[in-house]
């Protein structure tokens, strides 16, 4: 699915790479009810590592956050985490590319609710 720019669709595969292990960890909370901090750390570490690979293989030139006029990934693997742990569907995987201490693309994913919200600077 195209929906801009080849940088937007790259966060977008990020962000739904992330979505698809949230989505199966999201399950096995909900049916195993296994509510250990080592089992949301480890879903973190997982959707973390999974939009990092995505940005990474897309533009290999560009950084994680760091504080210089370059452009640098805003990555929240899993935003709300008190509501996935706590078996909510109000959750979300979140992308934002900075160029010059400014916000110039985000793409936020929410799994569970099968939405996507996307806003890029022209």
């Amino acid at each position: 699915m195209s929906i801009s720019s080849p940088r937007f669709n790259g966060m977008l595969d990020s962000v739904r790479s992330a979505s698809k292990q949230l989505m199966g960890d999201f399950n096995e909370l909900q049916i195993s009810n296994v509510k250990s901090a080592d089992f949301i750390n480890k879903t973190y570490s997982r959707s973390k590592q999974a939009v990092y690979n995505c940005l990474h293989d897309y533009k290999q030139d560009y950084g994680f956050i760091f504080e210089d006029d370059t452009c640098n990934w805003f990555i929240v693997p899993v935003e709300s985490r008190e509501n996935f742990f706590g078996c909510m569907v109000y959750f979300a995987v979140l992308v934002c590319l900075i160029h010059k201490n400014k916000v110039v693309a985000t793409v936020i994913d929410a799994p569970a609710l099968r939405e996507t919200f996307w806003a890029e600077e022209k």
